[in-house]
């Protein structure tokens, strides 16, 4: 049996009951693991995988994929169900979980997620307007996203796009994670700024 901390990127429907999650783990890096009967409405396990935790997660290793065998929850934060804050988080998370290769363990990949779910809970608390919510999550975007290509080799530098459109810089910065990844990405910020939320 292996134990790690981990947060979940995404959370796929497996069969009926079944999900296939991925894991951001502290030791392994990303893994996809099996959580058996996750989706039955008398589960455990499925209770704890919430994607606004830092999780202590406990598996095995099965034919297919690892299996879950025990989570709970060791650090929580306070994003509730604001959803602009879901959506942020959600995104750059989903994100992640796309451009990152399995068992590929990164130290700043791990640090990176849990100050992102650090900088969501601060925003929630301490902006009451929605508008300065959505501003201070647009901020707080970039620089994950800032982040994660200098993790994945880019050179890309912000000061050049800092003070244009927002617009602007979020297409500066999609640009960026598709050369640096050969997949089309997009993600919150980008899909609020073009409907004009300003």
């Amino acid at each position: 049996m292996y134990k790690t901390e981990a947060v979940v990127l995404q959370d796929r429907q497996h069969n009926e009951h079944d999900s296939l999650v991925s894991f951001f783990t502290a030791e392994f890096g990303k893994m996809q693991i099996r959580v058996r009967g996750s989706k039955k409405p008398t589960t455990k396990q499925g209770i704890f995988l919430s994607p606004f935790s830092v999780l202590h997660i406990s598996f095995i290793l099965g034919k297919q994929a690892p299996i879950l065998t025990g989570a709970f929850e060791q650090q929580g934060y306070s994003i509730g169900s604001n959803v602009y804050a879901l959506g942020f988080i959600n995104s750059f998370f989903q994100l992640v979980d796309t451009l990152v290769y399995d068992y590929d363990k990164d130290a700043r990949l791990w640090n990176l997620l849990t100050v992102a779910l650090l900088d969501t809970e601060y925003i929630v608390s301490h902006y009451s307007q929605q508008q300065h919510q959505i501003q201070a999550l647009w901020y707080g975007e970039k620089k994950w996203l800032v982040q994660l290509l200098h993790i994945l080799g880019s050179e890309f530098l912000y000061n050049k796009v800092l003070y244009k459109k927002k617009i602007v810089v979020d297409r500066a910065i999609c640009k960026a994670l598709q050369q640096v990844s050969n997949v089309h990405a997009s993600f919150f910020g980008l899909s609020l700024y073009e409907k004009h939320i300003q």
